[in-house]
C-alpha cells in the first residue's frame, strides 16, 4: 500500500497542477465567468443618468447700494435717459470739483449724479450719491434743474460713489434784451441833475432826518407798538434736516473699540463696546460704503462676533440716521471680555 501512493503520488500531483490554474481562475471575485452570471441575473445599469453635483455652501455677501434686490441701477438710468451711460471708474479719493450734470432717482430712492459729457473727464461717469447733510438739502431744494456738485469718489466692489460736499442749483437764465432794443444816451443831451440831490446833501437836512428816524423813548406808542411786535408769532429758522437720536454730523471718532454686526436692511453696522446705553454714541452706526469696509467686512465674515476693531473716523447723518465713513480700522487681537457683557 504504501508502495503504490509512492509509486501514484507524482501522477496526481501533475494533475492536480494541471487542473489548479482553472479552480483558481474560477474562483477569483471579479472573473469573465462571474461577471457573466451576474448580467444574467442582474442587468447592468446604464450610464445616462444624470450624476448629482455636490453642493456648495451658500456665502453671505454683504448688500451693494444700487445692487441689491429689484433691477440694477445702472440699468434703469440708461432705460431713463434711453442712450448708455458707463459708471464711473475714478480711483478712492479722488474729488469732483464744480462739475455740471443732471440727477436722476434711481430706483432705491437714491439719487445718481450723471456729469454733463462735455465737462467729463477719463474716468467720470454716473456715481451713486452717498447720504448725508448736503444730500438731504438737495433732495428737499431740487426740483428737476440741473446741479454743480463737488465731492469725494468712494470705491465699493469696484463701483464708485460720490459723497457730497458742495453743490448749486443751476436756474435758467433770464431773456437779455436784445441788442437792437438796447438805447444808449445821447452825448449831445446834459445829463439832468435831480432837484432833490441838492438838498438831501444839506448838513441841516440829514441832521433833521436823523432826528426824525430816531425812536422818542418817551413815546407812549413806542411802547404799544413794541409790544405789538413781541407778540406776533415769531417763524422758527428753516431747518429741513431731521433731527437724528446718534452723535451729530461732522463728529470725530479716534480709536474707538467696536464691532461689526448686519442692521435690519442688511448693510453693516458698527456698535461701539463699553458705552453708555443712554448716549447718544451708543447707538450703531452704518458704515458707509468703501475700500476700508471691504476689509473690514472680510474680517468680519471670517472671524464671526469674534472680530474686533479700533475705529477712526467721521459721523455724516442723513433722514435721522448717523453714518461712519471709516478712515482707520486697526484689528483687535482675542480678548478673555464676550460681546454680552
Amino acid at each position: 500500500m504504501k508502495r503504490t501512493l509512492g509509486h501514484t503520488t507524482p501522477i496526481v500531483l501533475t494533475l492536480l497542477a494541471g487542473l489548479a490554474p482553472g479552480a483558481i481562475a474560477q474562483d477569483q471575485p471579479g472573473s469573465a465567468e462571474q461577471v457573466k452570471a451576474a448580467e444574467e441575473i442582474l442587468p447592468r445599469v446604464g450610464t445616462n443618468t444624470t450624476p448629482v453635483m455636490p453642493t456648495t455652501p451658500a456665502v453671505s455677501e454683504a448688500i451693494q447700494p444700487g445692487l441689491g434686490e429689484g433691477p440694477d441701477w445702472l440699468k434703469v438710468l440708461n432705460d431713463t435717459l434711453e442712450t448708455h451711460v458707463g459708471a464711473s471708474t475714478l480711483a478712492e479719493g479722488s474729488f469732483v470739483l464744480a462739475r455740471l450734470g443732471d440727477l436722476v432717482e434711481a430706483p432705491t430712492s437714491q439719487l445718481i449724479f450723471v456729469p454733463d459729457h462735455e465737462q467729463r473727464e477719463a474716468g467720470e461717469g454716473a456715481v451713486i450719491l452717498l447720504p448725508s447733510r448736503a444730500l438731504e438739502r438737495l433732495q428737499d431744494e431740487w426740483s428737476g434743474q440741473r446741479v454743480l456738485i463737488s465731492g469725494e469718489i468712494l470705491t465699493y466692489h469696484n463701483r464708485n460713489m460720490l459723497l457730497v460736499s458742495d453743490y448749486r442749483l443751476v436756474r435758467e437764465s433770464e431773456p437779455s434784451t436784445p441788442e437792437s432794443e438796447v438805447t444808449e444816451p445821447d452825448a449831445s443831451q446834459e445829463p439832468t441833475e435831480d432837484p432833490a440831490t441838492g438838498i438831501e446833501d444839506d448838513p441841516e437836512v440829514k441832521d433833521l432826518l436823523r432826528e426824525l428816524e430816531r425812536p422818542d423813548p418817551n413815546d407812549p406808542r413806542q411802547d404799544a407798538l413794541s409790544e405789538r411786535l413781541e407778540a406776533l408769532p415769531r417763524t422758527p429758522d428753516r431747518d429741513t434736516s431731521t433731527a437724528t437720536s446718534g452723535p451729530p454730523e461732522g463728529t470725530l471718532l479716534l480709536r474707538r473699540p467696536a464691532r461689526m454686526v448686519r442692521n435690519a436692511q442688511g448693510a453693516w453696522s458698527i456698535v461701539f463696546d463699553n458705552d453708555d446705553p443712554a448716549s447718544a454714541q451708543a447707538d450703531a452706526l452704518t458704515v458707509l460704503p468703501c475700500r476700508a469696509l471691504m476689509r473690514m467686512e472680510q474680517y468680519a465674515m471670517d472671524q464671526g462676533d469674534a472680530a474686533r476693531f479700533l475705529v477712526s473716523g467721521r459721523v455724516y447723518s442723513y433722514r435721522g440716521e448717523s453714518f461712519l465713513l471709516p478712515t482707520i480700522a486697526q484689528r483687535l487681537g482675542e480678548s478673555d471680555i464676550n460681546s454680552i457683557q
